[in-house]
C-alpha cells in the first residue's frame, strides 16, 4: 500500500526585478566597484602627473576600469545566483583575459575627436616637408616649445589669461640667446588637442615642452608649470606660484628664469641668462582687455568686432600700449577681409604706425601694415613690411605664410610662394591656416593632388570647408578631372538657399554641361550674367565671385570675365589678385586688357622677378 501523498506547498510568487537585484547583491557590488574605480583613477592620475608618465597610462587605467564594470555586475549576478562566495582559478583567469582584451580594444578604437584630427594630420601629410627623406632631424638640445596653459579656473571666459601666460613666456624665452623657441602660432595650433607632448616636440623639432595650468580666486592666481623632456616624456622641472594678479609679470619672469636654468643644467648646454624686459603696460586692467581681445579674435565678423572693442578699452586705459595698437591693427585687417570696408585700411595703417612708433620691434604691427599694403597692390611696400616682421621674429610661421599668400602668390610667383609655405609648415605643422594657403597655392599651380592633400589636412585639423578659397580648390580639382557633376554640386552649395531655389542650381548645371557641349556655351553665359544681376544687391560670397570670373573665362566670355573682375575689385575684395595665375585663366592674362590689372605690380616685378611662365618686356608683361 502506497503512503499517502504529501500535500503540495503553495507556489511562491515570482520575486520582483528589484528584489532579485537585491538578492543577488548587484547594487552593492556595483556601488562598491564604482567607488573603488573612482578612487583608483584619481590616485593614478595624481601619480602619473607627479612622475610625468605618458598619457597612455591614464588611458589604460580608464580602459581597464570601464571594461571591468559590466564584468563585475555579471559576476555579482552569477555568484549570487549560484550562492558562491569565491572565484575559481579558471574564472579569475578568464576575467583577467577579458579585461585586458576589452581595455585594449577600448584604447585602440575609442578616440576623442581631437585624437582623430591629430591622427589624420599625421597620416594625411600635406607635402611631407617635415622629414623629406623619411628621417627626422635631431632637435637643437637647448630648445623648448610652450603649449597653451590649461584654464582651471572653472570659468571658460577666463581662458584668455591662461593663453596670455603662455604667450608672454614665449616672448620672454624667445629673447634668450642660444635657446630655440617656436612662435605662438606654432605651439598654439595644438590647443584643445589630446596630443602627446612627445609628438608635439617631434612636430616642432624641440627637446623640451613647457606646459602648465592657471587657477584663480578673486585677485589671487596660482600658476603651475612643468618642463618635460620630449624624448622620454619625463619631468625635468616643475613649480607652483601663488601670487596676486598684480604680480603677474613677475610670475612670468620667474618661470622663464627657472626654465632657462633647468634647461642649461639638464641638457648641459650653456644658455644665456634671461634679460630684463619692459612690461607691456603698467595698467593691469588694460592688460586684461588686451588678453581678452587677443583671445576672442576669430574669422567671424562678430568676434572680430568684439576683439576691436576690447582693444579700444585697453588703449583708452593706456594710450601708450603698443601691443594693443598692433592687435587692433590685425583685427581691423581681418574685419576688412570679412566686410570689404575700405575705411578700415586707413585705421589699420594708423594703428600699425602708432604701435611701431611706441615699439619699433613689433612683428605683428609690421605684418598688419604689410597686408594692408598688399591689399592696395603696393607689393613693394608690403615686401618691406614683411621683411621687417620676419627680421623681428623669424620663427613665426604665420608671418611667412601670409607673406607667401599676400605678396608672392599675388605677384604670380607661385613657386616661391609654395617654397615659403613649406617653410611655414615646418615651423607649424598643425596650423590649419597654413594648410589653406598651401592648398590654394598648389591649386593655382594646377597641382590638384597636393592641393587636395593640403585641403583635407586643413579639415582634419579643424578648419572649415567654407573658408575662402577652400571650396574653389575642390571645385577646380573636379573641373580638371572632368567630374562635372561633383563640380556642379559644390558650386551650387556656394549659393544662398534662396538663390539656389530661384534657379541658381539650374544655372550651375547649365554652365558645367556647357564645358562638355560647346553648343550650350552662349546660353550658359547669358544665364550666368542674369544670375549675377539678380544677386547684385546681396552680399555674395567671395568664393562665388571668383568662381563666376573663372566660369566666364572657361566659357570663352572674356568681356564678361573682365567686367566681373572690375566689379570685384571695385568692392575692395582684391584677394582675387592671385586668381589670374591659375591654369584656367591663361586666356585672361594673355588678353591686352590684363595689362591694366598688371600695371601696379610692374615695379615689384622689376626688382624681384616676373610671375611664373611670364616675362617683362619694358613695362609690358608677356605670359605664355
Amino acid at each position: 500500500m502506497e503512503p499517502p501523498a504529501k500535500p503540495s506547498s503553495p507556489t511562491a510568487p515570482p520575486a520582483s526585478g528589484w528584489a532579485r537585484l537585491r538578492e543577488h547583491k548587484v547594487l552593492q557590488w556595483g556601488l562598491t566597484y564604482l567607488g573603488a574605480a573612482l578612487a583608483l583613477a584619481h590616485g593614478q592620475e595624481l601619480v602619473a602627473h607627479a612622475f610625468g608618465w605618458p598619457e597612455i597610462t591614464n588611458r589604460l587605467t580608464i580602459g581597464v576600469l570601464v571594461v571591468g564594470f559590466p564584468i563585475a555586475i555579471t559576476l555579482a549576478w552569477y555568484h549570487g545566483h549560484r550562492g558562491m562566495a569565491r572565484f575559481s582559478t579558471a574564472e579569475a583567469t578568464v576575467i583577467s583575459i577579458l579585461v585586458l582584451i576589452g581595455a585594449g580594444l577600448l584604447i585602440a578604437l575609442v578616440r576623442t575627436p581631437e585624437e582623430h584630427r591629430a591622427q589624420a594630420a599625421r597620416t594625411v601629410s600635406s607635402l611631407d616637408v617635415l622629414h623629406p627623406n623619411g628621417a627626422a632631424t635631431a632637435p637643437p638640445r637647448a630648445s623648448v616649445a610652450v603649449v597653451p596653459f590649461a584654464n582651471l579656473t572653472g570659468d571658460a571666459s577666463k581662458e584668455y589669461f591662461s593663453d596670455g601666460m603662455a604667450e608672454e613666456l614665449i616672448n620672454a624665452l624667445a629673447h634668450v640667446q642660444n635657446l630655440n623657441v617656436p612662435a605662438r602660432t606654432s605651439s598654439f595650433a595644438y590647443r584643445g588637442r589630446n596630443v602627446d607632448v612627445r609628438q608635439i616636440a617631434r612636430d616642432l623639432g624641440v627637446a623640451a615642452i613647457l606646459e602648465g595650468s592657471v587657477r584663480s580666486a578673486g585677485e589671487r592666481i596660482r600658476v603651475s608649470a612643468r618642463l618635460v623632456d620630449a624624448s622620454t616624456g619625463y619631468q625635468i622641472w616643475s613649480d607652483t606660484y601663488d601670487r596676486q594678479f598684480a604680480d603677474v609679470f613677475k610670475v612670468q619672469d620667474d618661470i622663464a628664469a627657472a626654465i632657462v636654468q633647468a634647461l642649461s643644467g639638464y641638457f648641459n648646454v650653456p644658455v644665456a641668462p634671461l634679460r630684463a624686459r619692459a612690461r607691456p603696460t603698467e595698467d593691469l586692467e588694460a592688460y586684461r582687455f588686451y588678453l581678452q581681445g587677443r583671445s576672442v579674435l576669430r574669422s567671424g565678423e562678430d568676434s572680430v568686432r568684439l576683439s576691436i572693442s576690447l582693444y579700444d578699452q585697453a588703449i583708452a586705459r593706456d594710450p601708450n600700449f603698443a601691443k594693443a595698437y598692433a592687435g587692433r591693427a590685425e583685427s581691423r585687417i581681418v574685419l576688412l577681409l570679412n566686410s570689404s570696408q575700405p575705411d578700415l585700411l586707413e585705421s589699420a595703417d594708423r594703428d600699425a604706425a602708432k604701435a611701431l612708433a611706441l615699439d619699433p620691434g613689433l612683428p605683428l604691427a609690421y605684418e598688419a601694415r604689410g597686408v594692408a599694403n598688399a591689399f592696395r597692390s603696393n607689393l613693394l611696400a608690403a615686401e618691406k613690411d614683411f621683411s621687417a616682421a620676419l627680421k623681428a621674429d623669424a620663427t613665426d610661421a604665420r608671418i611667412r605664410a601670409r607673406h607667401a599668400a599676400w605678396v608672392l602668390a599675388r605677384a604670380g610667383q607661385l613657386q616661391k610662394a609654395r617654397a615659403e609655405l613649406n617653410e611655414a609648415y615646418q615651423l607649424a605643422p598643425a596650423d590649419a591656416l597654413i594648410q589653406v594657403f598651401l592648398a590654394a597655392t598648389s591649386s593655382r599651380q594646377g597641382d590638384d593632388k597636393e592641393a587636395l592633400r593640403a585641403a583635407d589636412l586643413m579639415l582634419a585639423l579643424g578648419g572649415s570647408d567654407s573658408d575662402f578659397p577652400v571650396p574653389l580648390v575642390y571645385i577646380d580639382a573636379a573641373i580638371r578631372a572632368r567630374r562635372y557633376s561633383e563640380a556642379t554640386m559644390r558650386a551650387t552649395n556656394l549659393l544662398s538657399p534662396d538663390t539656389r531655389a530661384s534657379g541658381g542650381a539650374d544655372v550651375m548645371n547649365l554652365v558645367f554641361s556647357a564645358l562638355s557641349d560647346a553648343s550650350r556655351k552662349r546660353a550658359a553665359v547669358g544665364a550666368l550674367q542674369a544670375l549675377m544681376h539678380r544677386m547684385a544687391g546681396a552680399r555674395i560670397d567671395l568664393n562665388a565671385r571668383e568662381l563666376f570670373i573663372e566660369m566666364f573665362v572657361m566659357l570663352g566670355a572674356l568681356d564678361e570675365a573682365f567686367q566681373a573682375h572690375r566689379d570685384l575689385t571695385r568692392l575692395g575684395a582684391t584677394t582675387a589678385a592671385s586668381l589670374p595665375w591659375s591654369p584656367e585663366m591663361r586666356s585672361f592674362r594673355r588678353d591686352p586688357r590684363f595689362q591694366a590689372i598688371a600695371a601696379p605690380l610692374v615695379d615689384y616685378w622689376k626688382l624681384y622677378g616676373p610671375p611664373d611662365e611670364c616675362s617683362l618686356q619694358s613695362d609690358k608683361l608677356v605670359c605664355r
